[in-house]
């Protein structure tokens, strides 16, 4: 089993951001860039003062709304003003991950039914390409 890292989102954590995510995308799970800002920030103000438990890792407890719109920045590679949320739900399940080597990424290969998925098709829009 995993040993906890103050890097990483807890299951509880991922669970609780997972569901707001959800609840802040519009019918084609984008988010508005700033919603997404506004909802890092309050959890974070959250976590240092109620102990948050669906919170933030704890090594983000002193990022400012500055550090968010870099990291929501570095994500809307489209500059559309919005996200999709599954991409940031990705991001944030693999924060602080191990990046695989060749062998893994030969083990993982042998292990999928096909040999990739297109970004349409991760994401769920119609038509898949």
């Amino acid at each position: 089993m995993e040993q906890p890292d103050a890097g990483k989102f807890n299951i509880p954590q991922l669970k609780s951001m997972v569901q707001e995510l959800k609840m802040l995308a519009n019918k084609a799970g984008m988010i508005a860039n700033r919603d997404v800002i506004n909802l890092l920030v309050r959890k974070v103000k959250n976590s240092r003062s109620l102990v948050d438990v669906g919170g933030l890792p704890k090594s983000w407890s002193n990022f400012t709304q500055v550090h968010f719109e870099k990291m929501v920045r570095n994500l809307d590679t489209k500059m559309e003003g919005s996200i999709n949320h599954k991409t940031l739900a990705t991001c944030f399940l693999l924060l602080s991950s191990n990046v695989p080597t060749s062998k893994d990424l030969e083990v993982i290969k042998a292990n999928l039914k096909e040999s990739s998925v297109s970004e349409n098709v991760f994401l769920g829009k119609e038509g898949g390409e």
